[in-house]
């Protein structure tokens, strides 16, 4: 099996079969959801899919040398949250703001942009990190 095929079964067993992985298998999984959110709809879409994850995928980006990553998605969290807690209801509320205020809706993206652009270069990083990851606990073979 290659990595494709085994993040497919992932995604299976997650979402279809609703198992929760643990160990390696949710490591994979996390620091590929950090990933893949981010870098195919944008740091909005990270916050809007994984805000009941954040505290736990900023935890595993540390805890496998990715501090860096960690901190652009915390300068993200202050400029579209502020001083608040990260909740469910206050990411759904500012995406509602942001789809009637287009106002709203650019400054944030201006101010996100420079942070966007810095977590993309270190998102490859990332990802070549996720890929040797999975080879050498067995997940996959190359």
């Amino acid at each position: 099996m290659d990595s494709d095929e085994y993040w497919k079964s992932l995604v299976e067993r997650v979402y279809h079969q609703h198992e929760t992985l643990v160990g390696v298998e949710e490591t994979y999984y996390r620091l590929s959801c950090i990933y893949g959110e981010t870098m195919v709809d944008g740091v909005q879409s990270y916050f809007e899919r994984r805000v009941q994850e954040y505290q736990k995928d900023m935890t595993s980006l540390v805890e496998h040398g990715f501090q860096p990553i960690a901190d652009e998605y915390n300068a993200a969290k202050s400029i579209m949250f502020g001083p608040d807690d990260l909740t469910t209801e206050s990411v759904d509320e500012l995406i509602d703001r942001m789809c009637e205020d287009e106002d709203l809706d650019s400054r944030i993206d201006q101010q996100l942009g420079p942070v966007y652009d810095r977590l993309t270069e270190q998102l490859e990083d990332l990802n070549e990190y996720i890929y040797q990851f999975g080879i050498r606990h067995q997940l996959y073979l190359e």
